[in-house]
């Protein structure tokens, strides 16, 4: 953290019913103090109320896999799995981690969710998937 002159990160993971989990970094730079004991107590206050607030967003009815399967029967359980990963916001690299397959894999039922699913981009899959 010193060559960026931060003298203090507090991280704030946020999880959905769902499994969805998004990470909030604060960070104070050289010029500002360390996060005080108070600051910190009031963060992990928050971290309930995030963790309301994106279940709601994304209840675990509409990112499971089960109902990604029941609303594109088309698609295969791998590519429901791989359609919750894109919903969680993760990129192709981390979804190749994530499901142990190389990215011409990951690519390759990409092209085929977004056939089946009648869209061109994840942006659309996404919409499509929610609404």
């Amino acid at each position: 953290m010193q060559p960026h002159r931060i003298v203090d990160a507090l991280e704030i993971i946020l999880r959905s019913e769902s499994g969805i989990c998004v990470g909030i970094s604060l960070i104070r730079h050289h010029h500002a103090p360390e996060f005080s004991a108070l600051e910190k107590r009031q963060a992990d206050a928050l971290r309930g109320l995030g963790d309301f607030i994106l279940s709601r967003l994304l209840p675990t009815r509409l990112a499971g896999v089960d109902f990604i399967c029941e609303r594109f029967p088309a698609v295969t359980p791998r590519e429901a799995a791989l359609m919750q990963l894109v919903l969680m916001g993760l990129s192709n690299k981390q979804i190749c981690r994530e499901l142990s397959i190389s990215l011409p894999t990951v690519k390759s039922h990409l092209l085929n969710i977004f056939r089946k699913a009648n869209v061109h981009s994840r942006t659309e899959l996404i919409a499509r998937i929610l609404c």
